[in-house]
């Protein structure tokens, strides 16, 4: 009895498939099974194998990785990994809750005109210092864009004091310009005295701001981490690329024909209004974040057009307002944060996410000659891949344009519903009278070859000024190929994508073996044939029967 029970306990652990394998009848059917079974499992491995050329080969004997594990905190490797990350962020989440806690000082009505750095104090006197002395700061930097990519203006303020930097080429009174960039004309936000200390710097997309700093660029660098604003809103409320479609379409009351449709499914399945979510997020951009957390008015953008198009010499005579602007995108930053920030810790709160933020916050990569040589590289490769692609398509949508001829569509799985309605060539009627007509037949056989040849030429003169694009081909094909006098402009089907819906039916493309299909109403799918449960969409009155057979 004993030796029964461990014989049915090796069968259940083998397959598992059977509620009672106590029983001889289920004994002796379990006996057949599994010498077939592992018989089949071994012919499987076999063939697996021979695929990857690997069956009957040596292998090789990999020694045994013998090594001390580290010390285990906490009772079991969740808490193991919590308590560390809590180490390694404990110091920046303190600080960061400085400038949620405390509100920044009045922003200053005069900005000094001097290169580096500037404290403003409580009192109204100005200090000059090598870098801002603070343990949590709001920062954002100017570039000129249309001159060179160094750092013009920058602004900070902590809960102690407000701090202005300007570039040695913009206060001088013989500036010509910028030139090229050295460590000298990065912004220090941070000196080792004796030893590095931590400190965080908030910023939207402070990932830009943070490219300008100079002991970033250190190989042993400091302790500063750079907090994000943009990249916790994208966290919290951000939109997807089609949701940031509808909502600029939002934005502008533009109508197009995707927010027509999306109106359209809804109101059919009733379902919210289509704009009803868009009150729960907003594009990344810090006025449009602003507007979304702090309901403030709507940032002024305008003094930004002297960055993107001014000179230096323009720069130089608008400082104090452009100084005003910076510091009011360093305001809106903190207010953003302020409100933020909470949020994140609530959607989000163990301390490895924070503790990745802030390390991949500090990352770099090493360059050298060799850089631009890889972009080179790159770039070519991927035009070659491009180009191969285009190629590829045209000659796809060409081989099945040629189903035309016998209507050998209606017997392809993929392109049997496309629109293959064609659109003949217009020529204008000219009927002759029965004297031409009795003069022509007579001289039919006299006319010579350059009669005909003439005759033929002339016809052009019954085609209309105004010509039916490519006549003689499908309506889908047409779709691909560019009217003659579009520029830029090439024979054939060059205008086809991996964007258009008719694509991945010409590709043959499957989902599960079975052909994928586009449906107006329900959208991407595939077919099954044989199926009878939904003929009644596929197949109406007007619309071609799907080739069962």
């Amino acid at each position: 009895m004993q030796q029964k029970k461990m014989k049915c306990a090796l069968i259940q652990l083998e397959f598992r498939c059977y509620p009672n394998p106590y029983t001889d009848k289920y004994l002796k059917k379990m006996q057949m099974v599994i010498p077939k079974t592992r018989a089949q499992k071994m012919k499987d491995i076999e063939k697996h194998l021979k695929s990857h050329d690997l069956w009957d080969k040596e292998t090789t004997v990999v020694p045994e990785v013998n090594f001390d594990l580290p010390k285990l905190y906490g009772s079991n490797i969740d808490e193991h990994f919590k308590i560390i990350a809590e180490k390694q962020c404990a110091g920046y989440r303190k600080k960061a809750d400085i400038l949620t806690t405390g509100s920044l000082p009045y922003k200053p009505q005069t900005w000094a005109e001097t290169q580096g750095w500037t404290r403003y104090n409580a009192d109204g006197s100005t200090t000059r210092v090598e870098f801002p002395d603070e343990d949590s700061l709001v920062f954002d930097v100017e570039v000129l864009v249309p001159e060179s990519d160094m750092p013009v203006l920058a602004t900070a303020a902590s809960p102690n004091h407000w701090y202005s930097w300007c570039n040695q080429h913009l206060i001088k009174s013989d500036a010509q310009g910028f030139f090229k960039m050295t460590p000298d004309e990065l912004i220090p936000l941070d000196m080792d005295q004796g030893g590095w200390k931590e400190k965080v710097v908030v910023g939207h997309n402070v990932g830009f701001d943070r490219s300008f700093v100079k002991e970033q660029y250190l190989i042993k660098g400091p302790k500063t981490r750079f907090m994000d604003t943009m990249s916790m809103h994208i966290a919290v409320s951000g939109f997807t690329g089609s949701q940031r479609m509808l909502w600029n379409a939002k934005k502008t009351g533009s109508k197009s024909k995707s927010i027509l449709e999306l109106e359209e499914r809804n109101k059919r399945l009733n379902k919210l209004p289509v704009f009803e979510w868009m009150e729960d997020g907003a594009p990344n951009n810090l006025s449009d974040v602003y507007q979304h957390y702090c309901q403030g008015a709507p940032l002024d953008k305008e003094v930004r057009e002297v960055f993107l198009e001014g000179t230096t010499y323009e720069l130089g005579l608008n400082i104090q307002n452009l100084m005003s602007y910076c510091a009011d995108d360093v305001i809106a930053t903190h207010q953003v944060f302020q409100i933020l920030w909470p949020l994140f810790q609530e959607r989000f709160p163990h301390p490895v996410t924070l503790a990745g933020m802030l390390q991949m916050g500090s990352s770099y990569l090493p360059l050298n000659a060799n850089w631009n040589r890889y972009l080179e590289t790159a770039e070519e490769i991927y035009n070659n891949k491009q180009s191969e692609r285009e190629r590829m398509l045209i000659k796809i949508a060409n081989d099945a344009c040629s189903l035309l001829e016998g209507n050998r569509y209606k017997e392809d799985p993929w392109l049997w519903d496309l629109d293959w309605s064609i659109q003949n060539l217009r020529i204008k009627k000219t009927p002759l009278s029965a004297k031409k007509k009795a003069k022509s037949d007579k001289v039919k056989t006299e006319e010579t070859t350059v009669d005909i040849v003439s005759k033929v030429l002339s016809t052009k003169n019954l085609l209309y000024k105004v010509s039916a694009h490519m006549p003689g081909y499908p309506l889908w094909f047409k779709k691909f190929c560019p009217k003659l006098g579009e520029v830029p402009w090439s024979y054939g089907p060059t205008l086809i994508t991996m964007r258009k819906n008719d694509t991945p039916k010409l590709m043959r493309m499957t989902w599960k073996g079975f052909p994928v299909h586009f449906d107006d109403n329900l959208g991407w799918g595939y077919l099954v044939p044989g199926r009878m449960d939904n003929l009644d969409v596929l197949q109406g009155e007007d619309e071609p029967k799907f080739p069962l057979k």
